[in-house]
């Protein structure tokens, strides 16, 4: 509710020497536009679940990098601790992400008439914790994911049972999210995970932009997917980003994730299309046209946009491996997803050995055949 708040109605808080707030992760740009109001308002975020009491942590915002993607929530408050710890509950050391724990004075007992849950969620402290701790403490497992930084403050960055497993990447939705937000002009993003009646998971981003009422909506959108691409792994890059005037809200101001929409699939080659022209380039694009829902494709489009996935990915190599009679590691297609990419490390795998140099030498004397004929001639069928 703060974020949307401080993003439409800013001149209340022109009045008020203070703010804290919480219960949602801060949009640094919604706080560099408050902190430019000026400079005696003290903005204070506020982290804490209500089985510890109201906040266990806070970080008072004096100012944000242009760079970051995330406000810090800060350090614990007095009587209370906090802890970062792996799958095993041992403490993390500073940089390295795992789940939050808090306790201290605030700490409930566990939840009414519910030992199942109690005994889950409130677990001891772990042996060789930092920090003093009375026999017998307890703590509480927020499920939330956050670091210790250089500074000694803790980054939030989402919620555990959002991390998902995708193309054998497991995969964190909110880093995604707090780079996204880094993006010129974007106002709010979320991203979130999408099945969309397939067995398949993906990423999916959707953004309210300030370039909305000046620029169509697929060209923002190209210009954010190639912002995420300069700035994430492949395997990180959401296969759709969608832009849209608004995010739908439930009545706690938080964006409601079931009511966004189902991103459009690609099944079109991309609109900055550049068709494949040497043989090994057209051979390649013939693997994927095979499989995929689409008639041609681009050096520039993306396999798992087109619909691609794991089982279609397989086949792919299936049919490279009998072309060209050689080894195609299967993870190079998860590493580079634009074709263009893909080829350039097909072309290294084949020039790694002496057949698939020579192999390489022959299909360049090719370049100037059809895709029927270069088809024929490799028993493509």
């Amino acid at each position: 509710l703060f974020n949307q708040l401080a993003a439409e109605h800013r001149a209340p808080f022109s009045g008020l020497r203070g703010v804290i707030f919480g219960g949602e992760a801060a949009q640094p740009e919604t706080l560099r536009q408050l902190l430019a109001m000026g400079p005696d308002e003290i903005l204070v975020n506020g982290y804490g679940p209500t089985e510890n009491g109201t906040f266990s942590t806070f970080y008072t915002v004096r100012e944000l990098a242009a760079e970051a993607t995330s406000v810090p929530i800060g350090r614990p408050i007095d009587s209370s601790s906090l802890l970062v710890v792996d799958r095993r509950l041992e403490p993390l050391p500073i940089g390295v992400a795992g789940e939050i724990l808090v306790a201290g004075d605030g700490l409930a007992r566990g939840y009414h008439r519910r030992p199942g849950l109690t005994a889950e969620r409130f677990v001891p402290v772990p042996p060789g914790a930092p920090g003093s701790w009375s026999p017998g403490a307890r703590a509480y497992r927020t499920g939330d994911l956050g670091r210790w930084n250089a500074d000694g403050q803790i980054e939030f960055l989402g919620r555990r049972d959002f991390q998902v497993k995708i193309r054998g990447h497991r995969i964190e939705p909110g880093e995604v999210q707090a780079v996204l937000g880094r993006a010129p002009g974007v106002e709010e993003c979320v991203v979130t995970v999408r099945r969309d009646g397939g067995p398949h998971a993906r990423l999916a981003a959707y953004a309210v932009t300030r370039q909305a009422d000046v620029a169509a909506p697929g060209e923002i959108e190209e210009q954010l997917k190639r912002f995420l691409k300069d700035r994430l792994p492949a395997y990180m890059v959401p296969s759709a980003v969608m832009v849209l005037p608004s995010l739908p809200k439930n009545p706690n101001g938080k964006v409601d994730l079931g009511a966004l929409p189902a991103p459009v699939q690609a099944t079109a080659p991309s609109v900055r299309h550049r068709p494949p022209a040497t043989a090994l380039e057209r051979l390649v694009a013939g693997a994927w046209v095979d499989v995929l829902p689409v008639k041609a494709v681009g050096l520039e489009d993306n396999f798992f946009d087109l619909g691609g996935h794991s089982l279609l990915a397989t086949k792919v190599f299936s049919r490279l491996r009998a072309q060209l009679d050689a080894e195609i590691p299967n993870a190079t297609l998860f590493e580079a997803q634009d074709l263009g990419a893909f080829v350039e490390l097909v072309r290294e795998a084949l020039a790694a050995k002496p057949a698939g140099q020579e192999l390489l030498a022959f299909l360049a004397q090719l370049d100037d055949l059809s895709e029927e004929e270069l088809d024929r001639m490799l028993g493509g069928g």
